[in-house]
């Protein structure tokens, strides 16, 4: 185009930035639970509990997404209940900003503020901080170890 053709100039100012709707985060969630689900995994309600012996955050704990089907306290026990059963610490996983993130909070569990927990809330009771280094897995050997947080290779801070 020739620059003495044009009669006119807009500048167009950048899209705002959107957020997704609570659905459709429940929605993408639940896609994820799905393509990559934990070797246990029980439903209480709208939450999932998922057990997979310690080796990831996601796949060791409970998914809150919609209503428990009891009240927010009970759920949390049977959280705690479940973590106990299968030897993981207790989490709950949930959107921030979430009906069932804040509820979670309000019972008196801590937000998890490390590095790889983006949009995603991570709650544990303040009572279970005695957890913090992981859940013990056996040793072949017959002697006890601390499982590892992560065992691959640490994301870069900041990054989902």
């Amino acid at each position: 185009m020739r620059r003495d053709a044009v009669v006119a100039v807009r500048e167009v100012p950048p899209a705002p930035a959107r957020r997704a709707s609570r659905a459709a985060v429940d929605r993408l969630e639940r896609v994820r639970a799905t393509a990559w689900p934990a070797p246990v995994v029980e439903e209480l309600g709208g939450w999932l509990l998922r057990a997979a012996g310690g080796w990831t955050r996601r796949a060791n704990s409970a998914l809150a997404l919609g209503d428990p089907g009891m009240p927010v306290e009970r759920a949390l026990e049977r959280v705690r209940e479940f973590a106990g059963r299968h030897g993981i610490v207790p989490v709950v996983q949930a959107p921030v900003d979430a009906p069932w993130s804040n509820r979670v909070i309000e019972a008196g569990w801590m937000r998890d503020e490390g590095p790889g927990t983006c949009s995603v809330l991570v709650t544990r009771a303040a009572s279970d901080a005695r957890h913090r280094d992981g859940p013990r897995r056996p040793d072949p050997t017959g002697g006890p170890r601390r499982a590892s947080r992560n065992p691959r290779p640490a994301r870069p801070r900041g990054r989902c």
